[in-house]
């Protein structure tokens, strides 16, 4: 093993070598992965744990199936991943004794279960183990189930009449056995269907609820239904009961609300929607959409919500000086997208667009604190490959360093992507992007060779500075690239 040790102008001070076991070689290794995360911290002598307990598989009712809920033993041995780097459960689960979950002798449709789970299983990443149309949960004091429960319909000539929209939220406690603890319900007026689910740090879960059209199927009288628009937010503890409950008008009939960032005890989210026909609702329009909302909710309120339409983007596009067409793919069809909350309470959205499956331009998407477009900055790709987007608020916090981690290519073999950096800086109060500036591959004569990035640390955040980490196609030659933030 070689370790070489540079100063902060990067220049070598000293290098030695030594000769390993392959157990040694391989503890190495194992080190060098989990510093690249800081969650994960691994110790060649620690005692890995396994722990048996008492678990729940909740099996969803579908169709005429009954909800179930399954008693039975569950294993987790606890090991480390080189590919994840960090530790792991091999999880096993045993079935042992089962009932059935209903309401008033009706069948409940489970749309989501929670449970409080341990701390230990927390600290690894551990909530549920999702397996098909079951999840099994490991609750210490409850198991509270949320479901929707099959209507009643009176059936006279010529016409038919149901019940309102029920739900039921069923909590069971598991001190000694499986028994109900409380149950309670509430009810639409006319059929609303779970549109996305999130998970809260506590456990607790959110659930939005928008209106479905199923006024022909289901008889429901078209005069006592909700507008299309109108969504329901629940939020629900892993006790049973509701922490929040809101009813707001959605700016759009469909919305999806894919990206969700916690602040300062705050809940942002934002997602892709379409108003394209304000007569059908949210299953009646897919794959149409035609506006970004942004949405923010705080002590157990809603503090606004907004619709970009994709004109605005356009209008507002900031692209480098340097490249002359705009922006290619859909605007609201985006991957590798994360959602940011900046300290000045700005609202970030960067990411990648797509098309068909196909990986193109890059965007970033800069709202006011009260979700606002204020610009859409958008490079060209430089690759047909994924890449992936990071943001870093420069000194000041006035501007935010754009960096992209792009690759030249990927070995069909291993999977390796062989990526280069290109960053370039954003003035959000002038509205300005400068060019980008790539670092790795050669831009000049005097460079002889590319420079990929380390695949496992390349990328070390140094008081105002980043160090790239990287070599040549070989593994010839070490490149490290020492940039100020902002600069």
């Amino acid at each position: 093993m070689d370790t070489y040790l540079f100063d902060s102008s990067l220049k070598l001070i000293e290098q030695k070598s030594e000769e390993l076991t392959e157990d040694e070689s391989e503890a190495v290794a194992i080190k060098t992965i989990s510093r690249a995360k800081s969650n994960a911290n691994f110790d060649p002598n620690r005692k890995t744990r396994e722990i048996k307990s008492f678990s729940y598989k909740v099996s969803r009712g579908g169709g005429f199936l009954n909800t179930k809920i399954e008693q039975g033993n569950f294993t987790a041995k606890e090991k480390w991943s080189n590919a994840a780097g960090d530790y792991v459960w091999d999880i096993s689960f045993t079935t042992g004794s089962e009932i059935k979950v209903k309401s008033d002798e009706r069948r409940i449709e489970t749309k989501f279960a929670i449970a409080d789970v341990p701390e230990d299983f927390k600290k690894v990443g551990f909530f549920s183990w999702d397996q098909g149309i079951s999840v099994t949960l490991l609750p210490q004091n409850f198991l509270t189930i949320v479901g929707a429960v099959q209507p009643k319909i009176q059936k006279t000539k010529g016409t038919k009449i149901v019940d309102d929209q029920e739900y039921a939220i069923k909590t069971y406690s598991i001190k000694n056995g499986l028994n109900l603890l409380s149950e309670r319900s509430f009810a639409f007026k006319g059929p609303k269907e779970v549109v996305q689910m999130l998970q809260f740090p506590d456990g607790s879960m959110g659930a939005f609820f928008a209106p479905k059209n199923r006024v022909s199927q289901l008889g429901f009288d078209p005069s006592i239904l909700y507008k299309p628009n109108e969504y329901t937010y629940l939020r629900i503890g892993v006790d049973g009961k509701t922490i929040d409950s809101i009813d707001f008008v959605c700016p759009v009939v469909a919305w999806t609300p894919s990206f969700f960032e916690f602040k300062d005890e705050a809940l942002y989210l934002a997602g892709s929607g379409s108003n394209e026909n304000p007569q059908k609702y949210y299953f009646d329009l897919k794959d149409k959409k035609d506006h970004m909302v942004i949405m923010k909710i705080s002590k157990g309120q809603m503090d606004f919500i907004t619709a970009t339409p994709i004109a605005d983007y356009q209008a507002k596009m900031v692209k480098p000086a340097s490249q002359k067409k705009g922006f290619d793919g859909d605007v609201l069809d985006v991957q590798n997208t994360k959602l940011r909350i900046r300290e000045n309470g700005d609202i970030v959205l960067v990411g990648q667009y797509q098309y068909r499956g196909k990986s193109l331009d890059y965007l970033c998407h800069y709202f006011d604190p009260q979700g606002n477009l204020i610009s859409h900055f958008t490079v060209k790709n430089e690759s047909d490959v994924a890449g992936e987007v990071k943001l870093y608020d420069n000194p000041g916090g006035k501007t935010i360093t754009w960096l992209i981690v792009e690759p030249k290519k990927v070995d069909k073999e291993t999977g390796r992507k062989y990526n280069y950096i290109r960053m370039a800086t954003i003035d959000p109060t002038a509205k300005a992007l400068n060019e980008f500036s790539t670092y790795g591959l050669k831009t000049s004569k005097e460079q002889k060779d590319d420079y990929f990035l380390h695949p496992v640390v390349p990328i070390i955040v140094h008081d105002k500075y980043l160090v790239f980490v990287g070599s040549d196609e070989d593994n010839k030659n070490i490149w490290l690239a020492k940039v100020a933030l902002g600069e």
